[in-house]
């Protein structure tokens, strides 16, 4: 049971944040493409390194908002890695 709470409580904050950082970067004029969303995790292309950089700071700050909007008690925060493919993220 609490596996089953904790699972979906996990899906509504990502989903939020998504969407959070999404608008966020539209707001932004970011050209990113999202590749996958799995769980926890994003894949998004973008047009550069800069624009990886900004992108994650945007997703960062997306994720520290969803956390206060929710009023969780452990805050969740964003790691990014850039690379060409998914290995050279990890």
């Amino acid at each position: 049971m609490l596996a089953g709470y904790l699972q979906n409580g996990e899906a509504i904050a990502m989903k939020r944040w998504i969407v959070k950082w999404v608008a966020m970067a539209r707001e932004a004029g970011l050209w990113f493409r999202i590749v996958d969303f799995v769980h926890d995790e994003t894949q998004v292309e973008v047009l550069s390194e800069e624009d990886g950089h900004k992108l994650i700071a945007i997703q960062k700050e997306a994720m520290t908002i969803v956390s206060d909007e929710l009023k969780l008690f452990c805050k969740l925060e964003v790691s990014g890695g850039m690379g060409y493919n998914w290995s050279e993220t990890h």
